[in-house]
C-alpha cells in the first residue's frame, strides 16, 4: 500500500511539514542539547524503565507529529522501527535504548551529513561500545563539558579549551 499526502485536507500543510521533517532526520531532537535531549528521553520512557523501547520509540514519534490517522500512523511505525533498528549501538541481547544511544542517535541525526556517514561512524563506535560500556557516556559527558554555551554544537573556542585541557 501506498501513503499519500493526497487524502490529507489542505488545511494540514502544517503537519505534512513535520511529518516530512521527522522523516529526513529533522524532527524530534533537531537542534536540541543534550540536556533538552534527556527531558525528551524521559518523556519517551513512558514505562520509566530508563530505556526505550520500540514500542516507546514509535509512540513518541507519532506523539510527536500528532498524527491521528490510520495511514500516516502506520507510516510512523514502520519509521520508527527503522530509527530504533539505527539508534542501538550496543547490541545487547535485550531489544532497548539507552539514554546514551538515544542522545548519540538524536544528535547524530541532526548533524550527520547522510545517513550513510552515520551509519559508518556508528559502526566504528560499536567494537568500542561493546568493549567498555560507558564508552558512549563517557564521550558524551566531555562534549557537554566542552559545550560551554550550552547550544548543542562546539564552536572553535570550545574545541580549542576542550584540546587545550587534554
Amino acid at each position: 500500500r501506498t501513503f499519500s499526502f493526497r487524502s490529507f485536507p489542505k488545511d494540514t500543510k502544517e503537519k505534512r511539514q513535520e511529518l516530512l521533517s521527522a522523516f529526513q532526520g529533522r524532527g524530534p531532537g533537531k537542534s536540541l542539547n543534550a540536556a533538552q535531549l534527556l527531558q525528551q528521553f524521559a518523556k519517551a520512557d513512558a514505562d520509566g524503565s530508563g530505556e526505550l523501547s520500540q514500542e516507546e520509540v514509535s509512540a513518541h514519534l507519532i506523539a510527536a507529529c500528532g498524527a491521528t490517522d490510520k495511514d500516516a500512523i502506520e507510516l510512523l511505525q514502520q519509521s520508527a522501527q527503522f530509527w530504533f533498528d539505527n539508534m542501538i549501538i550496543n547490541l545487547k541481547e535485550e531489544d532497548s535504548l539507552s539514554r546514551g544511544e538515544w542522545i548519540h542517535s538524536m544528535m547524530l541525526k541532526s548533524t550527520a551529513p547522510s545517513h550513510i556517514a552515520a551509519e559508518l561512524l556508528n559502526q566504528r563506535l560499536r567494537p568500542h561500545v561493546n568493549a567498555d560500556p560507558q564508552f558512549l557516556a563517557n564521550v558524551q559527558g566531555l562534549f557537554m563539558a566542552a559545550d560551554k554555551n550550552g547550544d548543542g554544537s562546539l564552536d572553535r573556542s570550545e574545541w580549542t579549551a576542550a584540546l587545550k585541557s587534554l
